[in-house]
C-alpha cells in the first residue's frame, strides 16, 4: 500500500514540476518537492555555475537564495567535494570534512543526519547536486527513494 502511495506522490511533485514557468520556480519546486517526498526538513540545490564552480540555485522553503551570506557559501564548498569526485549517486555526508571551515561549520548549516545526490548531464558530469538533511535518520527505502527521484 505504501509503494502506491509514494508513486502517487512522485507522480504529483512530477506534475508540480512541469508546471513551472520558469527555471529559477523549477529549481525552487523541485527542493520542496524533495523535501516533502522524503520527510527532509532542509533541501539545497546546487548547479554548475560559471566556469564549473557550484552555484547554490534553491533551498526549500525559500523564495530566494541570499548570495552573500556564509549558509551559501558553505554549501557551494562543500558541493565542490561532490563536484570533483565519481561516487555513489546517493552519498551520506560525512560528520567530518579534511577542510577545516566545513568540518567546524556543518552542525551549523546541515541537519543531524544529511544526504546528497548528484545530478549527472547526459555527457555523464555532475552538473548539480542536492543537498538533504533532518533531525532523524534517512531509512534504505528513503536513500532508495532519493536515488530514483535525482536524475
Amino acid at each position: 500500500m505504501r509503494e502506491i502511495s509514494d508513486d502517487r506522490l512522485m507522480s504529483e511533485a512530477l506534475e508540480t514540476l512541469v508546471s513551472a514557468t520558469s527555471l529559477g520556480e523549477l529549481h525552487l519546486l523541485a527542493v520542496n518537492s524533495m523535501a516533502a517526498l522524503i520527510g527532509a526538513e532542509q533541501s539545497v540545490l546546487w548547479v554548475r555555475g560559471a566556469f564549473g564552480k557550484p552555484k547554490v540555485v534553491a533551498i526549500s522553503g525559500l523564495s530566494s537564495v541570499e548570495r552573500n551570506i556564509d549558509f551559501t557559501h558553505w554549501f557551494e564548498s562543500a558541493a565542490q567535494i561532490y563536484a570533483a569526485h565519481t561516487g555513489a549517486a546517493v552519498e551520506v555526508v560525512p560528520d567530518e570534512f579534511d577542510n577545516p571551515r566545513l568540518q567546524s561549520e556543518r552542525s551549523l548549516y546541515l541537519l543531524e543526519d544529511a544526504l546528497h545526490a548528484r545530478i549527472i548531464a547526459s555527457d555523464g558530469q555532475v552538473s548539480g547536486g542536492l543537498f538533504v538533511s533532518r533531525s532523524e535518520l534517512f531509512t534504505g527505502e528513503e536513500i532508495a527513494k532519493i536515488g530514483r527521484a535525482h536524475v
